[in-house]
């Protein structure tokens, strides 16, 4: 071989190799081809509408889109740039020294201090990523990155912006989520639905609380998110009800309930759903803690099921192909909106996010735990339930999950494993439910007085005559109004104890009084047969019909989707007029619950059905409407017979109306056991006595001797007969001449219309047009007894009698 010879040199012939991917694509390429000038403008017009809001989901855009507006102004205004020209970091640093003290906190946010480091550090991702958008030379170099960071160490240093949460995280276990739902339902079924309220609207809450705590989810991954759609929310399609197979309980055949999530924060526009598993419970002492049982009781009320029993549901899934229940209306949300001014639900409409938070701060406050109650206080106690548990959790990708698949260490933690292996196969919620009690030191204080959210008109005007609010604008009252009880709730939440207590309760059983957060769990349960506070008023509300909150960036501007904000809650609650809140707290004050151990600690079937029929009202006349839901599975809506406070010492008056009850109250003997055992014995010798009963059906009056019956049965259910009077002014028949007096002396004498003769008084000027009704206001607002109220009215009737001569 040639020592010289250079391969380069020499140039072989090229071999034509045959390409045999040329027609891969040739059929999309024909197509391309066919109209090319219709493809390079649709090209065109579509990359110039990209918008930067496309870059975030409907929950994240508005506050992008903020942020962007603000910067771009800064620029603009302040520091006179073109805004086609590529801005610099150096315009990002001297825009975030600035806006700290240009912006302030919206809702229950404001004057709360500095804004947070994370609302700087959302704000400077959001105006990075729109600059890179819109700027393809945009560049942040490794020393402006390195001044920025400097930038907020300055400002976090000397106090203009802070890295403090804005509220106190609060945790709620099992424990607490039983004491809230127990007092929820406990307080409706001893004092009825409260103020324009329903049985439709308890279930739905205690079904929402229920739901949301057994799944530990958001408020968002169940209910309808601010910027979404209808259909972004949990339906009644999402959850499949078969017989359980592996679990029965001691009555019988056990439900289990197969949730899907689909529209989790983070996954509301993929398919990556998480799959919950859920049983009923068999202890009846666990009632109010099933959320199997609370939706089928709720789907009953609203007919979302076309059974109206638990029997006829377990028939409907023997008998079914699939073995699983069929949902009448399985295009319902599960949580669904409330109307506004009345009972009902809008059952094919999804609630809003804020409203399941704020059910929870209603909630909470009626059970007397003090602190920021949210959805993500239960999210968090679930976590921390689940921490101390014992139990092993079942359907975890581990990593020997990721070995036996041949998972890398990268794939596991981008979660690759978990969708092989699936989701959880276990009841984390009967695990919490089952679970022994421990000391939670996390836990909010609780106490044994319930939150009374009622803000009275003289406070409300006074705040506006202080404040520059026009004291006779609806708005401008309302508005007062909630920043009164915002104020109200916060004092409460310090440990204020102003409030009235839970009735029939005491340290023992609601917890100490005290803000302690080093709690004894056995504190936190309240007993079966505790009484109810009826103190806690609901305002006329409308929560639904405002949007959720922002559940994204944690900024000042928006709720960081952990729920309630108070004030902007408050702003939705229609004021009631004062007259209104103090009879109902008279009313309430009236009240006491019975003994509930038989009401809640049922069977299975006995538990849902009676949820899903109960039909009572508590206001006079608010049943006769259209306020209250009819059909379906519930009762026809009838009144709730309300017991007298010293029903346990013997008293037997019961009464539909609450004012009735609150006049009674002021007469009532039976003050003690001792006095009751002394009515009850006197009572029973006063019958024996009285061996003469009247002879109509129906009337239990007994008489000491026979003339006096025989003058009842005359005046009392005799009519027509010839020794009937007439009314010669009204026409009206009575038995005897002595109603006929009584009659013509209440209603037929003369008697000047006047106002009431007490100062102050709630009724605000009333005119009553006779005596009868002016004696009745006398005795049941002022317990002034009809004999002592006629000496008041003479005087003033004879000075009207000489004015009028």
């Amino acid at each position: 071989m040639d020592p010289e010879f250079n391969s380069s040199d020499a140039e072989p012939e090229e071999a034509a190799l045959p390409d045999r991917w040329v027609h891969r694509g040739a059929a999309s390429i024909e197509t391309m081809l066919s109209d090319p000038m219709k493809l390079r403008m649709n090209s065109k017009r579509q990359s110039k509408s990209l918008a930067f809001e496309g870059l975030y989901d409907a929950g994240n855009a508005p506050a992008a889109e903020t942020w962007k507006n603000r910067f771009e102004a800064f620029r603009r205004d302040i520091l006179c740039q073109d805004l086609t020209s590529t801005p610099s970091g150096d315009d990002i640093i001297r825009f975030l020294s600035q806006i700290p003290d240009l912006i302030t906190s919206r809702g229950h946010l404001k004057n709360r201090g500095a804004i947070s480091m994370s609302t700087i550090e959302q704000a400077l991702s959001y105006i990075k990523a729109s600059c890179a958008f819109r700027f393809n030379a945009f560049k942040i170099t490794s020393m402006e990155a390195m001044r920025i960071r400097s930038l907020l160490s300055t400002m976090r240093t000397e106090g203009r912006i802070t890295s403090h949460d804005k509220h106190q995280k609060t945790w709620v276990g099992i424990l607490l989520l039983r004491r809230m739902l127990r007092y929820h339902l406990h307080d409706s079924l001893a004092n009825g639905p409260r103020h324009k309220d329903s049985w439709d609207r308890v279930i739905m809450k205690a079904m929402c609380m229920i739901l949301v705590g057994s799944l530990g989810s958001r408020a968002g991954d169940v209910a309808l998110s601010k910027g979404y759609g209808k259909a972004c929310s949990l339906r009644y399609e999402h959850i499949k009800i078969v017989i359980s197979e592996s679990t029965k309980g001691s009555d019988g055949e056990t439900l289990s309930a197969y949730i899907t999530l689909p529209y989790q924060k983070g996954h509301k526009q993929d398919d990556q759903n998480t799959v919950y598993i859920l049983h009923a419970l068999q202890d009846p002492q666990d009632n109010v803690v099933c959320p199997v049982k609370m939706l089928l009781a709720h789907a009953m009320r609203i007919g979302a099921l076309r059974e109206q029993t638990y029997a006829s549901v377990l028939g409907a899934i023997r008998g079914s192909p699939q073995r699983r229940l069929a949902w009448a209306h399985g295009e319902w949300p599960v949580i669904c909106g409330m109307s506004k001014g009345a009972g009902l639900l809008e059952v094919d409409k999804p609630a809003h996010a804020k409203l399941v938070s704020y059910i929870f701060g209603r909630a909470a406050g009626l059970a007397g735990i003090r602190g920021r109650i949210t959805t993500h206080s239960l999210r968090r106690g679930y976590a921390r339930d689940v921490a101390h548990s014992n139990t092993t959790i079942n359907g975890v990708a581990k990593r020997a999950v990721a070995a036996v698949l041949g998972h890398t260490a990268s794939a596991y933690d981008r979660n690759v494993t978990t969708k092989y292996a699936g989701s959880l196969a276990h009841d984390i919620h009967r695990v919490r439910v089952a679970m022994d009690p421990f000391e939670d030191s996390l836990a909010p204080p609780v106490s044994d007085k319930a939150f009374d959210s009622t803000v009275t008109g003289e406070a409300i005007t006074e705040y506006c005559v202080q404040h520059d609010l026009d004291s006779t604008d609806v708005r401008h009252r309302k508005r007062a109004a909630a920043r009164l009880r915002t104020e109200k709730k916060r004092k409460w939440d310090l440990g204020g104890d102003d409030m009235e207590p839970l009735s029939g309760s005491n340290e023992a059983q609601a917890g100490p009084a005290e803000v302690d957060r080093n709690i004894d769990p056995e504190l936190l349960l309240a007993p079966t047969n505790a009484q109810v506070s009826p103190l806690e008023v609901y305002e006329d509300q409308d929560p639904n019909e405002y949007d959720s909150t922002i559940p994204t960036n944690g900024t000042d501007e928006v709720d960081d989707g952990d729920g309630l904000a108070l004030e902007a809650i408050d702003d939705m609650l229609a004021t009631q007029s004062q007259e209104d809140q103090m009879n109902l707290v008279k009313e309430c004050e009236a009240l006491e619950g019975t003994s509930l151990a038989d009401d809640l600690l049922l069977p299975a079937a006995d538990f849902v059905n009676k949820l899903a029929t109960i039909n009572t009202y508590r206001h006079h006349g608010f049943g006769s409407g259209a306020n209250i839901a009819r059909g379906n599975s519930r009762d026809d809506p009838t009144p709730l017979m309300l017991n007298c406070r010293n029903k346990d010492f013997g008293c037997p008056y019961q009464s539909t109306v609450g004012t009735d009850l609150s006049t009674h109250h002021t007469f009532c003997g039976y003050t003690s056991a001792e006095k009751g055992a002394q009515l009850l014995q006197t009572k029973q010798e006063r019958d024996e006595r009285r061996a003469f009963a009247c002879s109509y059906e129906g009337c239990s009056k007994t008489f000491t001797d026979r003339s006096t019956r025989n003058r009842h049965e005359k005046e009392c259910h005799i009519e027509g007969t010839a020794e009937s009077v007439l009314c010669d002014q009204c026409g009206k028949l009575f038995a005897s001449k002595w109603k006929l007096t009584l009659h013509c002396r209440n209603l037929h004498a003369v008697f000047h219309p006047m106002s009431c003769l007490i100062t102050p008084c709630k009724s605000k000027g009333h005119i009553y047009p006779n005596e009868l009704c002016m004696k009745t206001h006398l005795l049941r607002c002022h317990q002034i007894p009809k004999k002592e109220a006629h000496t008041l009215i003479g005087p003033v009737q004879e000075e009207k009698k000489d004015e009028m001569t």
